[in-house]
């Protein structure tokens, strides 16, 4: 090979002969292949991807100066050995003894004669003899010297970026999937329903984006779910499974949700409120496994064990993340749940991706319709009321959460007889530990209109609120979100708090329990 011959010239002709012979694409192959397997990335796409990445980078994995890399050469049994920069070579197992040993004598002599042309200078060379105790050196690191796991922890470093290149590519397909769609809906709606032809032709263009994008998001689902398979699942506390899913990126930091799986059968998944997490579901989760349900419950960005970044807390990413966890478990004929805020990302998601993949809804305390006073809305909350609220948790968050908790479970009436001091407390305790930008972001979601998003709803809807609830008031919202729902079912929990899923869990999971059975 030209390379090895420029590098290293003083090979034997029969040499040569052999390394000719072996340096070939299958080798590289073969290398890449390999490296995939021992990292953990075989079959599927993602095998596909961590190919090509060790294919290209591995010939510039091991820069050395000389000076440190000729003892190693003169010294080690010959193992991979990598040339230059386009070229992969692997002699392991397939070059005779003979041969491995003339190639070691061979670069050993190159590498001094290099070092004595630069006057004992060191300089990089791009040949080297891998074994698990050879020392190497990164690209972009040269004062780091790994050993053989050090170039698997490399590895993984770039196929994993790799990886969130790839993922973020299937976003964008699939955020311009969806506008192809939506402006195919558009045009069909705004058509005169008189002209035939024009209404035919424009459902059937509609029709043809909605089959693309579906086809589309379950190739992202398959990806997905080849990630998470790498992952090995751990025990939660109540002995299902739990793990997290990637969903995004924020700088060098991967935004992944932690989440709950447990139980067989017909999935439910879970949305927990503002400023909790899926822990807060611990009585519904208890009651829906002792009826055969399959449970997930997750912690949205920003709060319980999930990532915390500065980032994507309005309903568009928030109802985004929801739809990854659904693609990557691969979830159908499903039931979503959501509560307070959780509510409206179940409003949020029936509007953006339709029903296809969901059999049932459920709003709990939730905020939909529309919190906000508006000319159209004119029972809505004053934008100051939210003013307050986001001024209060800039100025002291964990204060505000105290003062918040007590009216989310309305301690002065319920404290000791439905809700202990502990409760709150660990309430409190899991509030305090969200992102604080998090939560004041989360604020401004509530601005949210959710109108047009539950108007559209066609699967049967089961709405449960308290009728003491202080946070979102019944009349506002519970009440409304019925009127919007054609034929959902309105279930009023009588004193209860907008926390009634533990002050009243008995009458909540009833409600849940019976709408789920029919």
């Amino acid at each position: 090979m030209p390379l090895i011959e420029g590098r290293v010239g003083n090979l034997t002709k029969d040499l040569k002969e052999k390394l000719a012979l072996t340096i070939t694409k299958a080798t590289v192959d073969t290398l890449a292949a390999s490296f995939a397997a021992q990292l953990g990335y075989a079959g599927g796409a993602e095998e596909k991807i961590a190919r090509k990445v060790i294919g290209k980078i591995a010939p510039n994995w091991v820069w050395v100066n000389i000076e440190s890399f000729q003892p190693y050469i003169a010294g080690s049994a010959a193992g991979n050995v990598l040339g230059g920069r386009f070229d992969v070579v692997l002699l392991e197992n397939a070059l005779e003894e003979k041969y491995q040993d003339d190639l070691t004598e061979a670069v050993a002599k190159a590498a001094r004669s290099i070092l004595a042309a630069n006057n004992g200078t060191p300089v990089p060379l791009a040949i080297a003899l891998i074994t698990g105790n050879v020392d190497m050196s990164v690209p972009g690191s040269p004062d780091s010297l790994l050993q053989a796991e050090g170039v698997h922890k490399f590895l993984r470093g770039e196929i994993n970026k790799a990886l969130a290149q790839e993922g973020t590519s299937w976003q964008q397909k699939l955020e311009c999937a969806r506008a192809e769609a939506d402006r195919a809906r558009r045009q069909y709606d705004a058509v005169d329903p008189e002209n035939r032809l024009v209404a035919r032709e424009l459902e059937r263009q509609w029709e043809g984006r909605l089959t693309h994008l579906r086809s589309l998001e379950d190739e992202y689902g398959c990806f997905q779910r080849e990630q998470s398979r790498r992952q090995p699942p751990q025990l939660s506390s109540t002995g299902g499974f739990m793990s997290r899913i990637t969903v995004g990126q924020e700088n060098s930091t991967a935004i992944d949700l932690y989440y709950e799986d447990h139980g067989t059968g017909k999935p439910v998944i879970l949305l927990h409120g503002w400023p909790l997490s899926g822990a807060f579901w611990e009585k519904q989760v208890a009651a829906l496994l002792a009826g055969g349900h399959r449970v997930i419950t997750y912690d949205r960005r920003g709060f319980g064990q999930s990532s915390k970044p500065a980032v994507g807390y309005d309903y568009n990413t928030l109802v985004e993340d929801l739809h990854k966890i659904v693609l990557q478990l691969d979830l159908r004929d499903l039931t979503l749940v959501g509560y307070s805020m959780g509510g409206g990302e179940v409003a949020h998601y029936l509007g953006t991706y339709g029903s296809e993949r969901v059999r049932k809804a459920v709003f709990m305390s939730a905020i939909p319709p529309f919190l906000l006073k508006t000319s159209d809305n004119p029972t809505g909350l004053e934008e100051s009321a939210f003013e307050g609220i986001k001024n209060a948790i800039t100025t002291d968050r964990l204060g505000f959460l105290s003062n918040f908790l007590a009216n989310f479970y309305n301690v002065d009436v319920l404290g000791g007889n439905r809700v202990s001091d502990q409760v709150v407390q660990h309430s409190w305790n899991v509030a305090a530990a969200a992102s604080a930008k998090g939560t004041l972001d989360c604020v401004s979601a509530w601005y949210t209109d959710f109108r047009k998003d539950l108007s559209g709803i066609n699967i049967p809807t089961l709405i449960i609120h308290g009728d003491n609830d202080r946070i979102v008031p019944i009349n506002i919202t519970g009440a409304l979100t019925h009127e919007l729902v054609k034929g959902s079912k309105f279930v009023v929990i009588k004193d209860a708090p907008h926390g009634l899923n533990w002050t009243h869990a008995e009458e909540v999971n009833k409600a849940l329990l019976d709408f789920l059975s029919t």
